[in-house]
């Protein structure tokens, strides 16, 4: 349950949830199997909760959040593959383990999401954050990576992207 506080940060979390709702779930969705996502995305709300008083605002609020919500999700992943029986298995083994999405694979949202789908965490990351328009210096500032590192990663990912989606399309 959640604590009641008296100055003034439910207004700023409403304010802050409002506007990165939608990011926030699209990363819960992005790291998380479809059974996981919501939960996810409530450990990535908690997360921004909790650090929300320590928030200063010597960054801007959305580049705070996406770390927040990249930190929970990975640290997620790291949970996830330390397992033992997991480690045995490759990722491609894993996919194979997953339900077929039963959407049309022509859907934009579909194809999405199985592209993010195989990107390691970094990569999905990066592309995410480059789809919410982000400007390369505020998505090294999440990552941890430098500008320069940024750009190189979304060209090969579009390259990738455009190898294994558009280039094998008949």
């Amino acid at each position: 349950m959640r604590e009641r506080r008296d100055d003034g940060l439910d207004a700023r979390f409403g304010e802050l949830l409002e506007a990165n709702y939608g990011r926030l779930r699209r990363i819960a969705r992005s790291y998380a199997s479809p059974g996981e996502h919501e939960d996810l995305l409530q450990e990535i709300l908690a997360q921004v909760w909790r650090a929300l008083p320590g928030f200063d605002g010597r960054s801007p609020a959305a580049s705070w959040i996406y770390r927040i919500a990249l930190d929970t999700a990975l640290g997620l992943l790291r949970r996830r593959y330390s397992q033992p029986a997991l480690h045995a298995m490759e990722h491609g083994q894993l996919l194979a383990l997953a339900p077929a999405s039963a959407g049309d694979p022509r859907d934009p949202d579909a194809l999405l999401d199985a592209f993010l789908s195989s990107l390691g965490p970094i990569d999905r990351a990066v592309l995410m954050l480059a789809l919410d328009d982000l400007p390369y210096a505020e998505i090294a500032r999440v990552t941890g990576l430098n500008v320069n590192a940024v750009g190189i990663r979304l060209n090969r990912i579009k390259q990738r992207f455009n190898r294994d989606y558009i280039e094998e399309q008949p």
